[in-house]
């Protein structure tokens, strides 16, 4: 079982302290912008900076919305990344945005909106070959009570096509251990089939809120695309279950 994570306070303190390591060392490699919108509510700031140090790579994005009474400061992005060729495992701040669709997974949208909208405190790893694309994620969801999201997202490239398969699984605190086996490309859902039909596990029990998707992209020619996506919702085909198949309710 997984505890609910301590506080991140000591964490981004690290990695402050590691944004002036990186800042200050002859050998890295440094990429910045600052960004920023006036508008008649007030005057917001993002600087985005990244660092790179052999296969280390630091990102680290505050930003800072001042207005006449009041000013507030946050933390956009910021994490540190390792990659070995292809490989990146990755642990902090971020946004991701997974699929072409842009509203097929709304529990993945940034925490605000514009230049102040914030990522989630995740750990993640991915890979890339020439045609295949995959990351995982597992994510801590701002909640009352422990909240994880475990993400996956997979893309196959076949020249003007692209076929993808994204999952997501908001889980609640005590669902059974295998479910946060690291392995790729295996969906959360056949866990919790296992679970619930094979093992009958009582935690597996309304363990997870899932949502799937497989999708197509067609690229046409450059600037235009035609995209396919069929959205899956928790259980929607039919199962086995004392002999006979049951549907989903």
């Amino acid at each position: 079982m997984i505890r609910k994570p301590a506080p991140y306070k000591t964490f981004y303190q690290l990695i402050i302290a590691l944004f002036f390591l990186f800042a200050f060392s002859p050998k890295t490699t440094l990429a910045g912008d600052v960004l920023f919108q006036l508008n008649e509510r007030g005057l917001t700031l993002l600087s985005e900076n990244q660092f790179k140090l052999g296969p280390f790579s630091l990102f680290f994005s505050p930003w800072l919305y001042t207005e006449q009474k009041a000013t507030s400061f946050g933390l956009k992005e910021a994490g540190l990344d390792l990659a070995i060729g292809r490989f990146h495992l990755t642990v902090g701040r971020q946004l991701q945005s997974f699929g072409p669709g842009r509203y097929a997974f709304p529990i993945l949208n940034p925490l605000g909106e514009g230049l102040t909208a914030e990522g989630l405190d995740q750990l993640s790893y991915s890979f890339a070959t020439k045609k295949l694309n995959y990351k995982k994620i597992y994510a801590w969801v701002p909640a009352t009570d422990f909240r994880l999201l475990l993400g996956q997202r997979a893309t196959y490239d076949l020249g003007p096509l692209t076929f993808g398969f994204t999952e997501t699984a908001l889980a609640r605190e005590n669902i059974p251990g295998f479910y946060y086996l690291p392995l790729p490309f295996i969906p959360v859902g056949l866990y919790q089939a296992i679970a619930e039909h094979c093992l009958d596990l009582p935690e597996a029990d309304q363990a997870l809120n899932l949502l799937a998707q497989f999708d197509l992209t067609l690229r046409l020619w450059s600037g235009m695309q035609i995209y396919a996506g069929y959205l899956i919702d928790s259980q929607p085909f039919p199962y086995l279950q004392d002999g006979s198949w049951q549907l989903p309710a």
